[in-house]
């Protein structure tokens, strides 16, 4: 393989492992936080009332959609530049110019189709990850409310 080759591809690769590792960061940060709301709600539980419930149930869901969100777009950018790494592995010696423009309109240009941002959202990396963090996120704080509500009555 020609050398301007190896090293454009040895770009690419160093980018999708950035955006691999920022998406696993991402992860663990989400799973920090959520755990520490939750210790928050469990601790406080016989000193507040269900309106600090709430809020606190409403900063977590907030916390985890942004991290889903953030998490999504760093798939997002590491598939986009899995297209950029395809597309250069097949280019000829004299067209390598050391792009690194891997914006979805460019590798539909190039390559015909690309990912979308919002099927990635619910991809089967992302999906299970952050959908039993909102459900545990309800076990938690609403739950509680809900028997304490249906106790009284």
């Amino acid at each position: 393989m020609e050398e301007k080759k190896i090293a454009h591809l040895g770009f690419i690769e160093t980018t999708i492992e950035r955006m691999a590792n920022n998406s696993a960061a991402i992860k663990g940060w989400s799973m920090g936080i959520v755990a520490a709301i939750i210790g928050l709600g469990v601790i406080g539980k016989d000193k507040t009332d269900n309106l600090a419930n709430w809020i606190l149930f409403g900063c977590s869901c907030i916390i985890v959609f942004i991290m889903w969100c953030l998490d999504a777009f760093y798939l997002y950018q590491e598939k986009l530049f899995r297209d950029l790494y395809s597309l250069v592995r097949v280019m000829d010696e004299k067209d390598i110019n050391y792009s690194m423009d891997a914006r979805r309109k460019t590798i539909i240009e190039k390559k015909g189709k690309a990912v979308c941002y919002f099927s990635v959202l619910k991809n089967r990396t992302i999906l299970p990850f952050y959908l039993p963090q909102l459900v545990i996120n309800f076990l938690f704080f609403i739950l509680p409310i809900i028997i304490e509500a249906a106790s009284k009555q």
